[in-house]
């Protein structure tokens, strides 16, 4: 389908498939800063501009594109930089993976309600998703990008609130310090050195760098909570037009590591392979294809079929403890560092915390509390999608 629009003020004509997003299009042309962060609508790495108005690309086909205009970061004015450096010199982008899509927002939101509050701050912006910074540097710098109606010329050169107090602090903690000893930057805030390059929206992350012609890896997931893998057919995906390789447990080397991994010694045991012929939780990896395109990928991964033996799942932390069902019953289950757990039990690890005599401060206490508390594992939901790349 020919398809005639503007991007960022430039008039482009291109045969595109009705059915590609304008995400994939964008990325496929080298715009790099649209990103993906959910792959579910959720996110907001992806905005764009149609027409003036934020839309998520992931969600927009091609088709609707046709005779309008479409704006990127790439292809947004002066005001991007302004708000650039007041994001910078908030320290609003600690990985930066978010920022081209709130920046799209924001500019909006200055051209529609530039004397916005913060509630009408935060109801325009509650589809724009950041793990790192906790929002309020972001409300920081907009507040202090939108108060620039307020002050021409002057709001913009000023430092915040909390940038002045941080520097005090870090002027305190430096006294006694010789004035050799200090760098340029000690005794003063400072804007992350790639801040710049990361709100322009610049190349950066594995998938910004990996080369036009990388193959594309999908993983086929279980739908099961607990089951063994007796059979996968792969001839239906192997026959879609793009598709290299399709990997399954037979394939992969029977190495094990942990998920739980972040330096050496790892106390987490290594109970994990790259791909098992058992699975232990919905979303546990079964397959593995390879394409030439996300399309192809994508569509390959969905006709991989896996028969499954049942087994007893376990959902409950309480039953899961010295339960006949044996979540991990391999031989070479191997220990990490913390050589507590016992697979046998379904028990990771145990341990007991005490600092000084408890009982003692126990026996002197008015009160004592005894309740048995419950947390469970925390994942830091980074924007930027787990991604490799690799020869």
């Amino acid at each position: 389908m020919k398809l005639t629009f503007t991007l960022n003020g430039r008039e482009v004509t291109e045969d595109a498939a009705p059915d590609q997003t304008l995400f994939a299009w964008l990325r496929a042309h080298h715009i790099k800063s649209v990103k993906c962060g959910c792959e579910t609508s959720n996110c907001g790495l992806c905005t764009v501009w149609l027409d003036d108005e934020p839309v998520l690309s992931c969600s927009v086909l091609m088709a609707r594109v046709d005779g309008h205009a479409v704006t990127t970061l790439e292809g947004v004015g002066p005001a991007r930089e302004e708000f650039a450096r007041c994001m910078a010199e908030e320290g609003a982008e600690q990985c930066g993976f978010c920022s081209p899509g709130l920046e799209m927002d924001v500019l909006a939101l200055d051209r529609k309600h530039p004397d916005a509050d913060d509630e009408t701050i935060r109801r325009f912006l509650s589809g724009n998703l950041c793990r790192c910074s906790g929002y309020a540097s972001q409300m920081r710098a907009i507040r202090r990008f939108l108060g620039r109606h307020k002050n021409p010329g002057g709001r913009l050169s000023e430092r915040s609130e909390a940038a002045v107090a941080m520097e005090k602090q870090v002027k305190a903690a430096g006294k006694g310090v010789t004035s050799s000893d200090r760098g340029s930057s000690l005794s003063r805030p400072v804007v992350k050195k790639d801040a710049y390059a990361l709100l322009a929206g610049k190349p950066a992350y594995a998938d910004d760098l990996a080369p036009d012609d990388a193959l594309i890896v999908k993983l086929v997931r279980s739908g099961q909570a607990h089951a063994r893998v007796t059979k996968i057919d792969t001839s239906r995906a192997l026959a879609v037009p793009g598709v290299v390789a399709v990997y399954t447990p037979e394939d992969a080397p029977r190495n094990s590591f942990t998920l739980a991994g972040q330096s050496y010694l790892e106390c987490s045991p290594y109970d994990t392979r790259i791909l098992d012929d058992v699975v232990r939780y919905v979303g546990d990896e079964v397959a593995m294809v390879v394409a030439e395109t996300e399309e192809a990928v994508a569509k390959a991964a969905k006709l991989v079929k896996v028969t499954y033996e049942k087994l007893p799942a376990i959902l409950d932390m309480e039953q899961a403890l010295d339960n006949p069902t044996v979540i991990h019953d391999e031989k070479d289950w191997a220990y990490g560092a913390d050589r507590t757990g016992d697979p046998k039990r379904n028990l990771v690890a145990h341990d007991v915390h005490e600092h000084g005599d408890v009982d003692a401060e126990l026996a002197a206490a008015d009160i004592v509390i005894d309740r048995e508390y419950h947390t469970q594992a925390a994942e830091q939901a980074m924007m930027e999608t787990m991604r490799s790349y690799a020869y």
